[in-house]
């Protein structure tokens, strides 16, 4: 058997790793977790491996999120065994759903055992780095070109929507750690930080994501009081580069672009938004002739054309119905739908539950970013991609951390 302070330097190694990776590399997160897995197998004093792998169930099933995440899962594979093709439909399902529950399972159970502070700042440095590669991309083709479109959004190693949500998610945490600081010489670093989140989002131009960071913010006032001047400074500088893109309008093809985007937000005439709607008019058709068990999940895309039989915007045959509950209702029906928003609701109350026992980066960062986690979910399926869902995991383990750094060390 390892010894413990072995096996805790492993599941540090892989929590940093995972914490890295996840704003860069599906495969690096997955990496991390698996490092997790192997240093948590080996931290019980029971030599014997099922001894070992019975008592990190024991915790699991003591997890307040454990009843919830197997209601969800539980709902979900019952409405897939009335289905077409249940066997594809359980195996998406563990693939996805399953893999989602069980990182944070592994990543919560590691940050009861180990310090998150460093697994923390090496995630906000990855993604600066990403917002970085963003920037620089948008750059590269400006110059080559001399114009931006959307077709030269900011993605970093994903696709640009999945990028935008991550920069929005990362900034929220470098807002977060921002309203803790004490030390006046972490301020400028922070601050700097942000800005640059803050450029690559709006360089991304997923306006999912820009809809989702002031309400990210407004909790995060709203949570935390004494770091709520530091956070309306933060709303007021953005509110100024905002009404500067939009005064320089069209005279250049950067700013032209972001200003498009936004004024589309509400515009009923917008070709993508059009598309959406129809989107959803199909996914409440699916789910009116299926209303208990849904098409099957991952059908989406092999029924949309029994739908929609007319090609809608680019595609005819459409995966995703871009609003996770309107997809949830057509793919698995009511009760999967019902049991997807108990978990939601689950997981806000176990931030806020964490941040009344004691106010800190970490808690403040979940119980902030996780409305506007919900928010971005209406005109996309964020839940159901990895490196998203990945992070939604990370902060909900990170909050409960019994070693979360204090205001006076943040």
């Amino acid at each position: 058997m390892c010894d413990v302070a072995i096996s805790r330097r492993v599941i540090g190694l892989g929590l940093f790793v995972f914490a890295a990776s996840v704003n860069l590399s599906v495969a690096g997160a997955n990496i991390g977790w698996g490092i997790v897995a192997a240093g948590l197998l080996f931290d019980f004093g029971d030599r014997s491996f099922a001894g070992r792998l019975g008592r990190l169930l024991a915790e699991w099933r003591g997890d307040p999120l454990f009843l919830p995440w197997v209601l969800y899962l539980g709902v979900s594979a019952v409405s897939a065994l009335p289905g077409p093709a249940p066997r594809e439909a359980l195996a998406s399902l563990v693939r996805w759903d399953a893999t989602h529950a069980l990182a944070y399972f592994l990543l919560a159970a590691a940050a009861r055992r180990v310090s998150v502070r460093e697994a923390g700042w090496g995630y906000l440095a990855a993604a600066v780095a990403a917002a970085g590669l963003g920037i620089w991309q948008v750059w590269r083709g400006y110059v080559a070109q001399g114009h931006v479109s959307i077709y030269d959004a900011a993605h970093g190693t994903v696709h640009h929507v999945t990028y935008g949500e991550l920069m929005a998610l990362s900034l929220g945490f470098c807002l977060s750690v921002l309203a803790f600081a004490r030390r006046a010489t972490g301020l400028w670093p922070l601050g700097g930080a942000a800005a640059f989140l803050t450029v690559a989002l709006g360089l991304s131009q997923t306006r999912g994501a820009w809809i989702a960071v002031p309400v990210i913010c407004v909790f995060s006032a709203w949570l935390y009081r004494p770091g709520r001047p530091r956070v309306l400074a933060f709303i007021g500088v953005n509110i100024a580069l905002a009404c500067a893109v939009l005064a320089a309008g069209p005279r250049f093809s950067m700013t032209a672009s972001l200003r498009e985007r936004a004024a589309s937000i509400f515009s009923t005439d917008f070709s993508s938004n059009r598309i959406r709607l129809g989107m959803w008019k199909v996914g409440l058709r699916m789910f009116r002739d299926h209303p208990l068990t849904g098409i099957g999940i991952g059908r989406v895309k092999k029924r949309f054309r029994d739908y929609q039989p007319e090609q809608l915007g680019t595609e005819a045959d459409w995966g995703s119905l871009h609003n996770l509950y309107v997809h949830q209702l057509a793919e698995r029906g009511a009760p999967a739908l019902a049991a997807l928003l108990a978990l939601f609701a689950s997981m806000w109350r176990l931030a806020l539950r964490r941040l009344r026992e004691g106010a800190g980066p970490w808690r403040l960062w979940a119980a902030a970013a996780l409305p506007g986690f919900f928010v971005m979910n209406l005109t996309e399926t964020s839940f159901q991609h990895a490196v998203v869902a990945f992070t939604v995991c990370w902060m909900l383990a990170a909050a409960q951390a019994p070693s979360e750094p204090t205001s006076r060390e943040a």
